[in-house]
Parts: structure tokens; C-alpha cells; sequence
């Protein structure tokens, strides 16, 4: 990570662009640290809950949302990213939205309905949703440069034997 040294710069303008990339570094991981910190706070709580009542299967299930809404917010722009030249920026933010999002109402909303198709793993609707958004949403906005795509070219051509490890 970057740090706010001055010893590299000596022009004014690019000092003050360093410090502003280091206090975006900084907001970063503040507000990282502070969700990771409520996440782990709320799912304390609630497995000592579970294990105070002797409801074990909460664990279970906890783990299987936590899986569900990593593998449907991350899991289609992991692989369009790699496979897929034209994934823009805009793509990739509305299809991790569209896919935790989608986690959470499937599990919290639709589930309670009887028709069997809400029954189904709440990773299914919202890899499926997400991937689906990504597509859309990137061909819908300004496609990456021509630079961006001649390097997406010149690694998908590179084997591993012709690298220098």
C-alpha cells in the first residue's frame, strides 16, 4: 500500500495527489476493518445464541448464506473478468450488488413462499441475476479501451511454459 512519504515527490500538485490516494487507501480500509469487525459482531452474538439454546443447526445454516452470498456476489464477475474482454467497471459494481442483494431477499423474503421454486439454494438466483446484470450492464455502457483489451488479448494467448517463473 502506498504511504505519504514525500521523498519521491518535490512538485507540489503530485504530493497532493499522493496524499489524497493515501487517504482513500486509509477510508478503504477503515470502513473494511469496521464491516468486518460488525459482521463477526452480529454473527458472535448469534452463534452464542444458537449454542446457549442448543440449536446447532443455525451454524449450518449461517455457513451456507455466508458461501451462498460470497459465490453469487463474487463468483460471476470472477469469471466474466476472466473470460470475458468486454466486463466493464459499472458491470462488475451492479452485478455484486444485484448478487448479494438477491441473496438476501431470496433467503429473507422469497423463501417463506410454498411454490418449491423458492426453495431452491439462494446461490442459485443470485449467481444467475448477477451474471446476467453483468452482461447487460457492460454492453449497455462504453465498451473498455482498446489498450485494456489488447492486454486481456496478450494474456489469454500467454501459456505458463512460455513464462519465466
Amino acid at each position: 500500500f502506498p504511504t505519504a512519504g514525500f521523498t519521491e515527490f518535490h512538485n507540489g500538485g503530485i504530493a497532493t495527489m499522493k496524499l489524497q490516494l493515501d487517504a482513500n487507501y486509509q477510508l478503504t480500509d477503515n470502513i473494511g476493518l469496521f464491516a468486518k469487525i460488525a459482521y463477526c459482531s452480529i454473527l458472535d452474538r448469534d452463534l452464542r445464541d444458537a449454542a446457549e439454546h442448543g440449536s446447532g443447526a443455525d451454524y449450518g445454516q449461517y455457513k451456507d448464506f455466508a458461501w451462498g452470498g460470497f459465490g453469487a456476489t463474487f463468483g460471476p464477475i470472477m469469471l466474466l473478468a476472466l473470460f470475458w474482454k468486454r466486463t466493464t467497471l459499472p458491470g462488475a459494481i451492479a452485478g455484486m450488488l444485484v448478487g448479494g442483494i438477491t441473496t438476501f431477499v431470496w433467503k429473507f423474503y422469497l423463501s417463506g413462499f410454498s411454490a418449491e421454486i423458492f426453495q431452491i439454494y439462494e446461490l442459485v438466483p443470485g449467481f444467475v441475476l448477477s451474471f446476467v446484470t453483468i452482461v447487460v450492464v457492460s454492453l449497455c455502457t462504453k465498451a473498455p479501451s482498446k489498450e485494456i483489451q489488447d492486454e486481456f488479448d496478450q494474456v489469454e494467448h500467454t501459456r505458463l511454459s512460455d513464462m519465466k517463473l
